[in-house]
This record gives C-alpha cells, structure tokens and sequence, in this order.
C-alpha cells in the first residue's frame, strides 16, 4: 500500500508513523512530544488506548462589546476574561489531536459596561463525536468551590452542547470594574469568582485545537463558540462577531470609552457614517495587540488575575 492509499484505511486502524508529535497551541508557540508508530486510538473507549497521554496547554484573552454594533463603543472591556486552556491527547499531528479530556480555567478580568450578562461555553454536534461528561466548578477567591454555582452533567455524541458558566456577571465584578474612564481608574480589582470546565470523553474526539496564528481575531480558529448573553436587551455576541475579540496571550486593554484604534497604532476606524467615535475597528496586523503597538499607555491597563491567585 502506497502513501496515497492510507486515506483509505478505517482511522480506527490506520496507523501513522511519528517521530515527533507537535502542536501550536495559542499563546504559547509550539510544545511537541515524540512517539513511535501507532494507531490513532480514535473511536475506541479510552480505557481500551494504551498510548502514552499527552497534555497540552495556551492561554488566550476574550473581550466584548455587548449591545448593538450602532451602541458599542469598541473599547472590548464590556466584559473580559482570560481562558487556561489544557487538553489530554493520544496524539497530535500539526494543530489536531485525538483529545480526551479539556480543562478551561476561566478568569473573569473586566466588566466595564453597565449590563448583566451571562457567559457561556457551546461546542456544536459536530465536535462531540463521543459522548461524556462535564464538570464546572465555581470558585470564590479564597479557592472553595461554590456548590450552588458548580454543576456536573453528562451529554451524548453528535448533540449540541450549551454550558452556561456564569449566568450573571454582576455577581462576582461591580458596574464597570476594571474599565472605568482612564481619569477614574485606580488599579485593578480582583473578581470573586472564577470557574474551571472540564469535559470528559467516552472516546477520543479529533479536534483542531487553538493556534497563535490561526486564532482569528474574533474567534474564528476557535473550536467551540464562548458567546455572551446580554440580559437587557437579548442581545447576543458569538464566535466570529466583530463584537467579541480574542487575543492569544494576556494583554493591555482598552479603559472605559477609549476606542481601541485610540489605543493601538495597527487598528483603525472604519467607515461609520453618524458618528466617528462608532467606527467599527479595523484590525491591520496579526500583531496589532503587541505592547509596542500601544499609543498612550494611559489609555490602557492589564488585570493579570490567574486561576492560582483563587487560593
């Protein structure tokens, strides 16, 4: 059998060659592991897969902007948290990997606009190839779980999943935490809350993980959708939404009615006919969220709160 005709071969049994295993995750470059020839384990109990586990890690920041694109004022800190991203895996080709477990530390940073929100996390049907369970835990800032908030569940293959995190902001970040105006910040404050997800598969799930590169400024390399909910009007902010803006690392953003173009010499205004301050921004650069790319640093600020400061 030739090159060309191991596509044909059933992945169950398809066996594939590999001296090094390697993955890009966002925020932290490429990590690798070596292995030797062996199935792909995909599509088998996980506890029938005998190959050795690997776990790979990033982190990425989510912003939003959460009323209407004529209302927003593109300042990202409406609502803000970073994500720890780990993922255990029977093996990894470029950005993809047969994934058994994910865990997502979440870290609530900014809320700096006036409404209620709830966040969720939604992985489509067409991820969850296996069926599982799932596990959120909440955490106050001492590190005790929140039984009344935590939740625990199961859910089938092929089937949407909608797992609401934190179903309203307000309880663990006050009226513009974090994104007040530059004259009246005053340093960063510590959200109450935190979360940690955890899935779990029957079955290895192949996925294409998270890339710095391939990210997408809006969350369109992203494989599940962290959309928001705004509770006043309804209004909702999902992946690939100029109003939800990812970056693949911790960074500086934006204080309260600053524009982002105001802040960041590699996004700019568009087009907006009524208004120069409602402008959607254009981002000009991969790069543009780079420290070296910020105008004013007074216009800015970075809340660097981690899942181990919840202890």
């Amino acid at each position: 059998m030739t090159d060309d005709d191991s596509s044909h071969v059933p992945s169950m049994t398809r066996r594939t060659a590999l001296k090094t295993t390697a993955l890009s995750i966002a925020g932290i470059g490429t990590l690798a592991g070596t292995g030797n020839a062996h199935d792909l384990c995909c599509c088998i109990p996980v506890e029938d897969c005998h190959h050795d586990m690997q776990t790979y890690a990033g982190q990425f920041t989510l912003g939003y902007e959460d009323w209407t694109l004529e209302k927003s004022d593109w300042d990202y800190n409406d609502f803000l948290l970073t994500v720890d991203a780990s993922y255990t895996v029977t093996e990894a080709m470029d950005n993809t990997a047969n994934v058994t477990e994910m865990t997502l530390k979440v870290v609530p940073q900014a809320r700096g606009g006036g409404a209620n929100h709830s966040w969720h996390l939604l992985f489509s049907g067409d991820l969850l190839c296996s069926g599982g369970t799932y596990e959120i835990t909440v955490k106050d800032q001492s590190g005790e779980p929140i039984g009344a908030k935590s939740s625990d569940g199961s859910f089938e293959a092929e089937s949407e999943l909608d797992l609401e995190v934190f179903p309203d902001t307000a309880d663990f970040l006050t009226d513009l935490q974090n994104g007040e105006p530059p004259e009246k910040f005053d340093g960063c404050t510590m959200a109450t809350e935190m979360a940690t997800i955890s899935l779990s598969f029957d079955s290895p799930c192949t996925i294409d993980l998270p890339d710095s590169e391939l990210l997408g400024t809006h969350g369109e390399g992203l494989f599940f959708d962290p959309y928001l909910h705004q509770k006043m009007d309804g209004t909702e902010i999902h992946q690939d939404d100029i109003r939800m803006l990812v970056v693949p690392e911790q960074w500086r953003w934006p204080l309260g009615n600053v524009h982002i173009a105001d802040a960041y010499a590699d996004v700019s205004r568009g087009h907006h006919p009524d208004e120069y301050k409602c402008a959607k921004p254009v981002f000009e650069s991969s790069d543009w969220y780079k420290s070296r790319n910020i105008l004013d640093s007074s216009l800015v600020t970075e809340c660097t709160y981690t899942a181990d400061d919840f202890s």
